[in-house]
């Protein structure tokens, strides 16, 4: 199975996104700013966000995979909502939920560590946090979450790694054959540990300019 994987996009446009049996987005496909008629930045409203998720589904449905997946990142704020879920219809929407497709076992979740404002946010190491991790089912092919496991691509420009203790855990008690991720745009890369693959596939870097394309691995 050829998996294409993207993660945030920021409401920049899927252009050039390779073929494949199943697209996998991590996450932050919207973005907490937007850009005014006289060239600056301020924060984007909640219409503007709707809009911002209209317009992903849009692109979504032209793509031509057979399959996709999507989950929502800390920026992706109408997600906050269950009800919001209802606006990705050209995708599999996962907020941790399994989904089979082609025999492959797929399962979904957004959560990142930390206090920072946004979407989807969990105190590091809290109770909230590790119940959200213990979800996580045994027996998967492929863990898609928005953060990543702490030191595993998760290191920012400033030397700090940002990911996930709790979820690094319980990737290495379930060891999928495949981890994908974003949210930390420094560190897109891809590397193998016990025998699981993880993948950063961070399309943006830290300018939040387009700097790299979407992965594409089969499994």
């Amino acid at each position: 199975m050829r998996l294409v994987i993207l993660s945030d996009t920021h409401k920049w446009a899927l252009t050039n996104v390779p073929d494949g049996d199943v697209l996998i987005h991590c996450g932050d496909f919207t973005s907490r700013f937007c850009e005014d008629e006289d060239g600056r930045y301020r924060r984007t409203s909640e219409s503007d966000h709707v809009m911002q998720v209209e317009a992903f589904n849009c692109q979504l449905k032209k793509l031509p995979h057979p399959n996709k997946v999507v989950v929502a990142g800390n920026n992706d704020l109408p997600f906050r909502r269950l009800d919001a879920q209802s606006l990705i219809t050209s995708a599999i929407y996962l907020r941790d939920e399994l989904v089979e497709i082609g025999g492959f076992r797929i399962y979904g979740s957004p959560w990142i560590p930390g206090r920072r404002r946004g979407a989807f946010c969990l105190s590091r190491n809290s109770a909230e946090l590790t119940r959200a991790r213990s979800k996580i089912p045994d027996g998967l092919d492929v863990l898609i979450t928005h953060a990543p496991p702490h030191g595993i691509l998760d290191r920012n420009v400033h030397g700090y790694c940002e990911g996930d203790e709790l979820l690094l855990k319980r990737v290495l008690a379930v060891r999928p054959k495949l981890h994908c991720f974003g949210h930390v745009h420094y560190s897109r890369g891809k590397l193998e540990r016990e025998g699981i693959i993880f993948i950063n596939a961070a399309m943006l870097d830290d300018f939040y300019q387009p700097a790299n394309p979407p992965v594409v691995i089969d499994i």
